[in-house]
């Protein structure tokens, strides 16, 4: 009880000393390597497209091939791979890396 009674009685020092550790935290964290946080980049994606209750044939004239050739005309891609099977397509790119 004497310890609570103690900190009740002195709220400015207490309150003084919260600002304290919020300013040395946010010091800190603005001084922290950023080794820490690497950079994060994708080499590539997966899309999978549902084709609602259209035929494989039907999936493949209307959707993949269209979108296989405009991702054919985006720089940088280094690989397309289409799968499309009866009511959805499976897509999956690699982008080359910058040299």
């Amino acid at each position: 009880m004497g310890l609570i009674r103690f900190f009740v009685q002195r709220k400015i020092l207490i309150g003084l000393i919260a600002v304290l550790v919020m300013v040395i935290g946010s010091f800190a964290m603005i001084r922290l390597d950023k080794e820490l946080f690497p950079g994060l980049e994708f080499d590539g994606a997966y899309v999978q497209i549902n084709a609602g209750e259209m035929q494989a044939v039907e999936v493949e004239r209307t959707i993949t091939t269209p979108l296989e050739q405009k991702l054919e005309g985006i720089d940088g891609v280094e690989k397309i791979d289409s799968t499309t099977y009866w009511l959805y397509v499976n897509f999956s790119h690699v982008r080359e890396w910058p040299r």
